[in-house]
C-alpha cells in the first residue's frame, strides 16, 4: 500500500475511533507514521497535525503529531534478523491530551518471537525522556496497547503503545522543556525490564518542534496555560508532578504509611526514594506522584500503582495503606502558681478550667495550699477542677 493509501486508512481509524480507547487508535499510527517519514518536515514546517480527525460518537477533535526516534532500518533488519521503531507521539482528543511512545518490532521467526519479545506494556509502567542539556520528565501510564499479528510469509508484527495523560498543570509546567528542549533518549519500565533507547540529533530537534507545534495548537485553541501554570508555582508545587525534577509531589505526602490491619507492614515515601516493608520481605526504589497517583519503581519490579485517598493510599491490590499521624506531644503539667497566675490575669473560670482538664496535672491540695488559692481569688469551681 502507498503512502497516500496508508493516510486514508489512518483518517478510516480516526472516525472510527471513541475518545475511551485512544491508544488503540495510536497502535495503527505506527506503522503510518514509518511509511510516512518523508510528510515529517513538511509538518514540522507547518505546524499541522500529522493526522486529525473526529470521534465518531462524541464528535470531539482528534489531533496527532507523531515523530520516529529510531528505526533498525533495512540492512539492520537484515542483519538482526529483526526490524523495530520506536515513535513518539502527542495527542489531542477533545480536552485530553496524552504523551505516547509506540514500539514497533518485526520478528521473522513467529515461533521464537513467543520466547524472546521483551516488549509488553501495562497501566503503571514508566516513560521517561531525556533531554540534551536538561533534567528528565517522568510520566505514569495510564492507557496500554499490545498486539501482534502474523503476516502470510511467517513474519510476527509487534506493537505496544504506552500512553500517559497530562492535566493542564502538568502541560504548563513542562511547557519550557518539551518544546524548547531536544529529546536524546527515552526510557521505558515496564514488568518485563527497563528499555532505553538513544534518539538522534536530528530527531531529537523534530520531536522538539512537533512538541511546539502542539503547544501552539493549545493556545490557538484558546487552552489558557499561564493560569495553570500560575496555580501550580501559588499552591507551592513547583514544576509538574510528571516531572523527575519534581517526583515527590506535595511536601504532605511524604511520610510513612502503615498497612491497614496489619501495622507490621508499611512504606516510607521521603524525597523521591521509597522503602517497603511487607510480608516479610523489603524493598527500596523510586517514587513519582502525577495528581493522586504514586507509582513505586525498583529493579526487577514491575511498576506499582497506588492512589491518594485523603491520608491513606489505595494500592492497586486493594490494599489501604494509612499514614501515620506526628505523635501527640504531652502536654506540660501545671502547678499552684501557675494557676494562681491566670486568675490574676483575670482569665475566665471556663477557660482555666479547659487547661487544667486538659493538662491532667495533679496538685497535692493540702489545707495550706487550698487556704492560699482561696487568698488568690481562686474560684471553688477551679479548686474543684484541680482536685480532680
Amino acid at each position: 500500500m502507498s503512502c497516500k493509501g496508508f493516510q486514508k486508512a489512518w483518517h478510516r481509524v480516526l472516525r472510527l475511533a471513541t475518545g475511551a480507547i485512544p491508544v488503540q487508535v495510536l497502535a495503527v499510527l505506527i506503522s503510518l507514521t514509518v511509511c510516512c517519514i518523508g510528510t515529517e518536515t513538511l509538518s514540522a514546517a507547518s505546524c499541522k497535525p500529522d493526522a486529525s480527525g473526529q470521534d465518531r460518537i462524541t464528535k470531539q477533535k482528534i489531533d496527532v503529531w507523531s515523530q520516529v526516534l529510531s528505526s533498525s532500518g533495512f540492512l539492520s533488519a537484515a542483519l538482526m534478523d529483526n526490524d523495530v521503531t520506536f515513535t513518539a507521539y502527542v495527542k489531542r482528543i477533545g480536552d485530553r491530551n496524552f504523551v505516547v511512545i509506540g514500539i514497533e518490532k518485526v520478528e521473522e521467526n513467529v515461533a521464537r518471537a513467543a520466547f524472546e519479545s521483551h516488549y509488553h506494556g501495562a497501566k503503571g509502567d514508566q516513560l521517561v525522556l531525556g533531554f540534551k542539556g536538561g533534567d528528565p520528565l517522568s510520566f505514569v501510564v495510564t492507557e496500554v496497547a499490545n498486539q501482534a499479528q502474523a503476516d502470510m510469509f511467517g513474519k510476527l508484527h509487534m506493537s505496544v503503545v504506552w500512553a500517559a495523560e497530562m492535566s493542564l498543570n502538568d502541560l504548563a509546567a513542562m511547557r519550557e522543556t518539551l518544546s524548547a528542549k531536544q529529546v536524546d533518549a527515552i526510557r521505558i519500565t515496564q514488568a518485563a525490564g527497563q528499555v532505553d533507547e538513544a534518539v538522534s540529533d536530528s530527531n531529537g530537534k523534530k520531536l522538539m518542534a512537533k512538541f511546539a507545534c502542539f503547544y501552539d495548537a493549545l493556545d490557538k485553541s484558546g487552552v489558557d496555560l499561564k493560569s495553570a501554570g500560575s496555580k501550580v508555582s501559588a499552591s507551592g508545587a513547583g514544576t509538574s508532578s510528571s516531572m523527575q525534577g519534581d517526583v515527590t509531589g506535595r511536601d504532605e505526602r511524604q511520610g510513612r504509611y502503615l498497612r491497614k490491619g496489619k501495622n507490621g507492614d508499611s512504606i516510607v515515601l521521603n524525597h523521591g526514594t521509597f522503602s517497603l516493608s511487607q510480608d516479610g520481605h523489603n524493598l527500596e526504589g523510586t517514587y513519582t506522584i502525577q495528581g493522586d497517583v504514586v507509582t513505586l519503581a525498583a529493579p526487577r519490579m514491575r511498576a506499582a500503582t497506588g492512589r491518594f485517598i485523603g491520608d491513606t493510599i489505595k494500592d492497586d491490590t486493594g490494599i489501604v495503606w494509612e499514614k501515620e499521624g506526628e505523635p501527640a506531644k504531652k502536654a506540660s503539667s501545671l502547678t499552684v502558681e501557675q494557676v494562681i497566675q491566670m486568675v490574676s490575669a483575670k482569665l475566665a473560670d471556663d477557660i482555666i478550667i479547659t487547661t487544667i482538664q486538659n493538662s491532667h496535672s495533679t496538685f497535692d491540695l493540702t489545707p495550706e495550699v487550698l487556704i492560699k488559692l482561696k487568698g488568690a481569688g481562686v474560684s471553688d469551681g477551679v479548686m474543684r477542677a484541680m482536685a480532680h
